[in-house]
């Protein structure tokens, strides 16, 4: 990316053939750590840089796997298909099947971190998927019709060989603002680690791209909106919509 003049231009690669694209503004919407990978021309100051490399993108050090069923067999018994457990590959549980019912699926997260994950292997980790769901759901639960892991840490578009540790210092979400104005204030990032009441969750998210939006909008220029509250950075739930 690089500013020239009043104009910000972008130039990637997409299956080996060039992209370019010029604006007013750029919205930066990938994660910090991946951001800080990025090229800008002119370079960016080294403690917004510094910044980006050390906020942790927050589901990155995680995986999760999917088991799918026939049916979802937990509902004839009355059960939610829910759960938490301290014992076993993974932490919690949640019913993922399909509205119409046609088949079962549950969706879990692995406790194990990174480094754990890789030691033991797919099929050894499996495996222990496997003896969990029988332990809790029944026999039924043992006789998946296929097992699905996505291990975040290795997805290369949404995390960083530093995002392999879990998140221990989440106070960092949202100070990337306190650097705004970038570019004369033509270049934002507005990835849910910029969030500053929401840092990591689906609703900081929006909360940066509705922030970021009406910054432009509502002024017909750059501008950097601000959020106000008691305890800024601080997660919650309880994120309301007009």
């Amino acid at each position: 990316m690089s500013l020239t003049g009043d104009l910000v231009q972008v130039h990637a690669v997409q299956d080996g053939n060039e992209i370019a694209a010029e604006g007013d503004i750029c919205a930066v919407a990938v994660p910090p750590r991946l951001a800080c990978g990025l090229s800008y021309q002119p370079s960016l100051p080294e403690p917004v840089m510094g910044l980006l490399g050390r906020t942790p993108t927050w589901m990155a050090p995680h995986a999760k796997v999917l088991a799918v069923y026939e049916q979802p067999f937990w509902c004839h018994q009355g059960l939610s298909g829910g759960g938490l457990s301290m014992q076993g590959p993974l932490a919690e549980f949640h019913d993922a099947s399909p509205s119409d019912g046609e088949i079962g699926a549950i969706l879990g997260f692995v406790k194990f971190d990174a480094a754990k994950r890789e030691s033991l292997g797919k099929q050894a980790l499996e495996d222990l998927v496997i003896r969990q769901l029988g332990a809790l759901f029944g026999p039924d639960g043992a006789n998946p019709l296929s097992i699905h892991m996505l291990d975040w840490s290795n997805e290369t578009h949404c995390a960083s060989p530093e995002d392999r540790k879990p998140v221990s210092n989440p106070s960092l979400y949202g100070r990337i603002r306190d650097w705004t104005p970038i570019w004369d204030d033509r270049l934002h990032f507005i990835a849910t680690e910029a969030s500053r009441t929401n840092g990591g969750l689906m609703e900081g998210a929006i909360e940066s791209a509705l922030l970021f939006c009406d910054s432009v909008t509502q002024t017909g220029k750059p501008g950097a909106a601000q959020t106000t509250g008691a305890n800024p950075r601080t997660a919650n739930m309880s994120w309301e919509f007009d």
